[in-house]
């Protein structure tokens, strides 16, 4: 109920002044700076948002690591966000393996039906029995998946795609510099003097990289490439060395 008061008509006006205000702010384009997570670097976003909708995505030029630049795949964050296919609920396999007939469930039902055969699990086979697998998507959902395997009592966990991606390079940095010097802003790539790249094309696969390294060239750095194939977008070299046939003997 409104009062007919002085008092009362102030607030009704002021409710109504609010609401009129949050209805113009939220048909008004902002500009919410984040990161995309879309790989380990994270760089610097500028999202687009209108009627609570992402419309844009561009990279953040005061971000230190892109400085406005992002790669393909950070630029169709929208498609991923809209994509028709992507599933924004918990689905529960209803018919035989294989058949792909599901039903969407409620959260709470998905996640006692996970705990739930989860205890079975470690009941019958022991904690050692559960293995966490994941991919290498956000950091933070790979460390919270190590944590709740961890918490079953299991050791055992790992990344999908580390044996080929990530896993050979902090090894190899480690074992040739004694610490990992790979990561963006460990190293000082922009100012070296030489630098080698060695079945890569940072240009295409690791934009970051491939803007230091033009950098450095532009200051006078030798660009050593390494390369069994020819690329049409390469760095290029100061040197440039190649095997014969797609194959290098090393």
């Amino acid at each position: 109920m409104v009062k007919n008061d002085a008092s009362g008509k102030s607030a009704m006006n002021e409710q109504v002044y609010v609401t009129e205000r949050r209805e113009k702010e939220s048909s008004e384009e902002s500009v919410i700076r984040t990161v995309c997570k879309d790989c380990h670097v994270a760089c610097g976003v500028l999202a687009h948002v209108k009627n609570g909708k992402l419309v844009k995505v561009e990279g953040d030029p005061e971000h230190p690591l892109n400085r406005g630049m992002m790669c393909p795949k950070g630029l169709s964050i929208k498609q991923l966000v809209y994509h028709r296919d992507r599933i924004t609920y918990p689905m529960k396999r209803v018919g035989e393996r294989g058949e792909g007939k599901w039903e969407r469930i409620s959260w709470d039902e998905a996640l006692g039906l996970i705990s739930s055969k989860l205890k079975e699990i470690i009941k019958k086979y022991g904690p050692y029995s559960i293995y966490g697998s994941v991919g290498g998507k956000p950091s933070k959902n790979m460390r919270a998946w190590y944590g709740l395997v961890n918490s079953l009592g299991s050791p055992n966990v790992g990344h999908t795609d580390a044996p080929y991606c990530f896993g050979p390079w902090p090894i190899a940095e480690f074992a040739t510099y004694g610490n990992f010097v790979g990561w963006e802003m460990g190293s000082d790539v922009k100012n070296s003097k030489c630098v080698i790249v060695w079945g890569g094309h940072p240009p295409e696969s690791h934009p970051t990289w491939g803007r230091m390294l033009m950098e450095a060239r532009e200051k006078g750095a030798k660009i050593i490439v390494v390369d069994p194939g020819l690329r049409q977008r390469r760095p290029r070299p100061t040197y440039g060395c190649k095997s014969g046939q797609g194959r290098m003997q090393l």
